[in-house]
């Protein structure tokens, strides 16, 4: 089942222009609120979702994501198929877009929790999703808190690699 999950894309603004847009099923677009559209996607056949909020945890910090925005995410990817490709990116292609896939990934999979988060490790070896992004998935989905129990033992994984670490300490 791992594998099946690695079909996917994250990146971000700074690696659009090398993503495989045209072999995308499905695209998610996170962009800040005050963002200019990042390429012209206009030639791109794939249904394209954007949405605009901010890398924050907080739901009182700045344009942070809401439960309308996350119900859209699911709501976008909802008559997809299991293998259907994702591409998500946002600026980094480290928090909005990782915390984006987990959860279209937790609606396909609603069997899996630890193993979303492998195969996100795979894709975007630097992933370090938002956790209000995820948190707000779990409610949705009905997931108890399980998923955002695998999102911090996902963490601990990330703290631990000698490279990302320091990088998610500071």
């Amino acid at each position: 089942m791992l594998a099946d999950l690695a079909i996917h894309h994250i990146c971000g603004l700074d690696e659009l222009h090398e993503a495989p847009l045209s072999s995308a099923d499905r695209i998610v677009s996170i962009l800040n609120p005050n963002d200019p559209p990042p390429v012209d996607l206009s030639s791109i056949s794939a249904p394209i979702l954007t949405l605009r909020f901010d890398d924050v945890i907080a739901a009182a910090d700045g344009a942070a994501p809401t439960v309308l925005q996350i119900q859209a995410l699911l709501a976008f990817d909802a008559a997809a198929r299991t293998a259907d490709r994702l591409l998500v990116h946002c600026t980094a292609g480290i928090s909005r877009s990782s915390a984006a896939l987990a959860v279209l990934l937790a609606a396909r999979h609603p069997d899996l929790d630890d193993e979303i988060y492998a195969a996100i490790r795979q894709i975007r070896p630097q992933a370090w999703p938002n956790s209000l992004v995820v948190s707000l998935g779990d409610e949705l989905l009905g997931r108890h808190g399980a998923f955002v129990a695998a999102l911090h033992r996902h963490y601990d994984f990330q703290l631990r690699h000698p490279e990302l670490g320091p990088m998610f300490r500071m």
